[in-house]
């Protein structure tokens, strides 16, 4: 027995009516034409309009804690944001309007943010790509201006001021900002002609040392800090430098003040901080040699015997 299929082209449905399956036949009742393709833009704008007013079909419910289990458990794994890419995306080429940002941002006033408090977010991978990524963005001159002139004649509240100085003034701030400044510090150096003489002393006798590390001790308030010496012969020797900027008490007065750390100060309080200092790491068992400049340019000889003196002893 032979079926006799729907006249349109690779539809292989059994006939209805009029050389038609069921399908195109009620195309073309529906529309005048079996191969009439529906709009699914147009589609979604009739089910938009027909659905406007109406209340949301989860108004003042909320899901149960299973299925949000559920849902959470489905998503595990999904980049979600990969869905639709590109032109897929319903907002591809499309901006917020000013007034949309502004709705947005009142919105969004007085929330905490959604990561507030938590910890172990990112990856530490993630964490490089968005620091890189950052530091481009950062860097590019147009960004670099607009950030120019958004700060430029700002000026900040007595409570703002208060706040910023408060974090600044807590501990763990205060010590990351110490080991930043170090660490940017530590970088950036390069010895001085002196302190390349020192080295090439050193050198010559076969002496191994550090240039520039760190060195813990105590306070005299029994608080943990670093100091950045000029020479560490192991396994504890100190070698430091003194330049003009200590002040050699040859050629200043106590009383004579001088720029210091960009703020007027006496020589004596600049002394009695760096022996203090020094005092404090040499309870922590360390030996310290201080070589002044005056002395290394005035008898050089003397100076070498010295150091070597005290770095083979």
């Amino acid at each position: 027995m032979l079926v006799r299929l729907c006249s349109v082209k690779e539809c292989n449905n059994k006939h209805i009516a009029k050389g038609f399956c069921q399908k195109h036949y009620d195309k073309l009742k529906l529309y005048g034409n079996p191969l009439h393709a529906i709009d699914p833009k147009e589609t979604a704008k009739k089910i938009s309009e027909a659905n406007k007013g109406r209340p949301s079909p989860m108004k003042g419910k909320k899901q149960t804690e299973e299925t949000k289990r559920k849902i959470s458990k489905s998503s595990m794994g999904k980049n979600l944001g990969k869905r639709y890419p590109g032109e897929l995306n319903p907002f591809f080429g499309k901006k917020h309007s000013d007034e949309s940002k502004k709705t947005m941002s009142e919105l969004k006033k007085g929330k905490a943010t959604w990561n507030k408090g938590k910890v172990g977010i990112y990856s530490k991978e993630t964490l490089e790509k968005m620091s890189k990524s950052s530091k481009i963005i950062q860097n590019r001159p147009d960004v670099k201006q607009a950030n120019r002139e958004r700060q430029t004649g700002r000026k900040y509240s007595d409570e703002s001021k208060q706040k910023v100085s408060a974090f600044q003034n807590r501990p763990d701030v205060k010590q990351a900002n110490r080991e930043r400044l170090r660490d940017i510090r530590h970088n950036q150096t390069s010895p001085t002609i002196p302190e390349s003489t020192i080295m090439k002393i050193l050198t010559d006798n076969g002496i191994k040392y550090k240039f520039n590390p760190h060195v813990e001790y105590l306070t005299l308030e029994n608080e943990h800090r670093k100091k950045e010496v000029d020479f560490l012969i192991k396994p504890k020797k100190i070698i430091e430098f003194n330049g003009y900027r200590h002040y050699d008490n040859r050629n200043f007065k106590p009383d004579d003040v001088v720029t210091h750390h960009n703020k007027p100060t006496k020589c004596q309080d600049i002394w009695n901080e760096e022996n203090t200092v020094l005092n404090q790491i040499k309870k922590e068992g360390y030996k310290i040699l201080v070589v002044w400049d005056w002395d290394l340019k005035k008898d050089s000889d003397k100076t070498t015997k010295k150091i070597l003196k005290f770095a083979k002893s």
